[in-house]
């Protein structure tokens, strides 16, 4: 690690949960951010700015107009251009010790087989029921940890699944059936500082899950109201029944 790297890191070199050691982890550390938009943006920003040694970013979207209320990632000047190129950018102009990897790619069953290929985590900070369960698949595959965040209307919320733990639970123990109509931003609307919040939770989660610090949102869902100014985790375990991890033969 050169001068300058130290000199960067200083500040979370000073804390005993990090240190140098913990610093050579985070640079050895592979993350996919899957979705780069206003949750994706700041979970970006900040792990870049941490130190994570390489960055994929998975985005098949341009910047556009009603996107930069929340994802301030973005400005004017990106209006047209893919949003995890420019994303790219903004990480390596903020720390040039590091790899970022653009994917101007669709997240499906096929694309996540190369998509995840290699990385110590999933970070998934997309908008539809289908996308989440296809990650979560992949997770279970190739037994990687997934940070999962969202953010609708006045309301966030953060997991981890981790399947490297038998007794785990997985996505679909958290949401079993989604028989209703999906609700997005694009027609249900959301406030853009929320997103904000739930990006930079999901960062520092992401670094917890990482160094392996204790007490992860494993097996634990953490609710945000920002009306309420409040927020609220419950408990979920392994569902001895779910169609996605319970003696499925996962293909």
């Amino acid at each position: 690690m050169i001068d300058e790297e130290l000199l960067m890191y200083s500040r979370q070199l000073l804390l005993p949960e990090i240190d140098i050691s913990g610093q050579k982890v985070l640079s050895s550390s592979r993350v996919v951010v899957m979705g780069v938009g206003g949750i994706g943006g700041p979970v970006v920003l900040y792990l870049a700015a941490s130190g994570i040694g390489y960055l994929r970013l998975v985005d098949k979207d341009n910047v556009d107009l009603s996107n930069l209320h929340r994802q301030i990632i973005f400005d004017q000047n990106a209006l047209g251009l893919a949003k995890s190129s420019e994303a790219s950018n903004r990480c390596v102009a903020i720390n040039p010790f590091i790899t970022v990897d653009p994917w101007v790619r669709e997240i499906n069953q096929e694309s996540l087989t190369y998509l995840v290929d290699g990385m110590d985590l999933i970070i998934d900070c997309t908008d539809q029921f289908k996308v989440r369960f296809m990650i979560n698949h992949a997770s279970l595959k190739f037994k990687i940890p997934v940070v999962s965040g969202a953010a609708l209307g006045l309301e966030g919320q953060i997991t981890t699944i981790d399947p490297r733990g038998k007794s785990n639970p997985c996505y679909g123990c958290l949401v079993p059936n989604v028989e209703e109509p999906e609700r997005r931003c694009s027609e249900n609307g959301v406030l853009g500082p929320l997103t904000g919040i739930m990006g930079s939770i999901c960062a520092v989660e992401a670094l917890g899950v990482i160094l392996n610090w204790p007490n992860r949102l494993v097996g634990r869902l953490s609710r945000f109201s920002v009306s309420l100014m409040q927020w609220d985790t419950f408990s979920y375990k392994k569902d001895p029944k779910c169609s996605e991890c319970s003696g499925v033969l996962l293909d």
